[in-house]
């Protein structure tokens, strides 16, 4: 059976995955660690507020030391210049 040629929309969306795959490869792995800190973080208190609309100061404190691991692993002081 003949291969399905690939609508406009898959091409693209192909072309993404490839790019970001390439992007992931060339982070430095204080940056892989942030971002995958941040994700899993972000990930926890949403649920914890969906399931309860209530956020821990503990969390808080999580996500705010996530996001400064974020903040120094991609040099974002540089960005806002």
């Amino acid at each position: 059976m003949p291969k399905k040629k690939k609508e406009a929309w898959e091409i693209e969306y192909d072309k993404k995955v490839v790019a970001r795959k390439q992007g992931m490869k060339n982070l430095t792995n204080e940056q892989n660690i942030a971002i995958n800190e941040l994700y899993d973080m972000t990930t926890d208190i949403i649920m914890d507020i969906r399931e309860c609309f209530d956020i821990r100061l503990e969390d808080i404190r999580k996500l705010d030391n996530a996001k400064w691991k974020v903040f120094h692993a991609f040099n974002m002081e540089q960005r806002r210049e």
